[in-house]
């Protein structure tokens, strides 16, 4: 736990300055990260979607398997599941990105899907760009290489399969764990930050905007060499500075399982201490669309589900236009 607890100080300084302004303030941490120049990017996004006319509400799921898993987001999208513990704002965006139907994506993943015939959507479907044990690299492999009938890479296929505004990113697990020695190189810091700014480059080629989550918390255990929890951590500091570098939002999700779920219901991951864990449930999806302030505190697949809704409320909200400033959103 003190890879954990030292990680959280050198964040705290990184994200909010050193002195404690925003503790001494009383203030909640917002886990969306929007600088300024990334609002600007996004509002020239936004218009060049419009111009084309491809601006429908759909985003995709890129990442392992903490995006793949069926306590994800796919229980959102089947219509005999009624979200709870939401604000009305966000049960409308729910609502928004059911309606645009998708056609089904993988079909290898066997009872991954909730929707029981219904055509997909945003939250149902099984994006191509999703699978367990993958890494940044994986999202630009070549379609072809598992079967995919596109000719450009996975990432691609996933978006001229769907045609969405925006691509929620998360990997960076598999990276720390597979890691063989105890702390990152800077060879392979670098190489995932020039993987993750070609990431960003493939989305905006389309006018999608590229949503980056950072890793979730890890903790050591099984056969990974010691000291996943530091290679998380700076895995996170390269994720956070070539975000704000490419001017792509921000969702920071180690932070907000680190400060919002903590050590007492273990950082919101399962006994594994690697997976993100869900409100337990007899039906497989109920627990996931459950996103109550007690289970956002305490499960850090509901706490990712809610951070997503809010970032797509915040994004949605950015006009290509001058106007008062985007509504922040904290976990709790």
């Amino acid at each position: 736990m003190r890879a954990i607890a030292t990680g959280m100080t050198t964040i705290a300084v990184l994200v909010f300055g050193s002195g404690g302004a925003l503790a001494s303030r009383g203030q909640i941490p917002d886990y969306l990260r929007f600088p300024a120049a990334t609002v600007k990017q996004l509002k020239k996004d936004r218009s060049a979607r419009v111009a084309a006319g491809s601006n429908r509400p759909v985003f995709i799921k890129v990442g392992d398997s903490n995006t793949a898993t069926h306590l994800a987001l796919y229980g959102l999208g089947c219509y005999r599941y009624k979200p709870k513990g939401l604000r009305s704002s966000l049960i409308k965006v729910v609502r928004r990105y059911r309606r645009t139907s998708l056609a089904s994506g993988r079909l290898d993943v066997p009872g991954a899907s909730c929707r029981n015939g219904n055509p997909d959507n945003s939250f149902s479907r099984i994006s191509l760009a999703s699978r367990g044990g993958a890494y940044f690299s994986y999202a630009l492999e070549p379609g072809e290489t598992y079967g995919l009938p596109c000719a450009g890479s996975i990432l691609v296929c996933e978006i001229e399969a769907t045609g969405p505004r925006y691509a929620f990113i998360q990997f960076g697990t598999n990276e720390a764990l597979q890691a063989p020695e105890g702390d990152m190189s800077a060879g392979q810091l670098e190489e995932m930050r020039a993987q993750i700014s070609e990431i960003v480059r493939a989305c905006r080629s389309y006018r999608v905007t590229p949503v980056i989550l950072t890793a979730p918390v890890a903790l050591d255990g099984g056969n990974w060499t010691p000291g996943v929890p530091g290679r998380v951590v700076a895995i996170n500091q390269m994720i956070r500075q070539t975000a704000k570098a490419s001017r792509a939002p921000l969702i920071d999700l180690w932070l907000a399982q680190s400060e919002v779920i903590g050590p007492r219901f273990n950082y919101g991951l399962d006994k594994g201490g690697i997976h993100l864990s869900s409100s337990p449930n007899t039906d497989p999806w109920r627990g996931t669309v459950n996103l109550s302030i007690l289970n956002r505190r305490r499960y850090g697949m509901n706490l990712r589900s809610y951070l997503i809704l809010s970032a797509l409320e915040k994004l949605d909200s950015i006009k290509p236009r001058r106007g008062g400033r985007p509504q922040r959103h904290s976990a709790q």
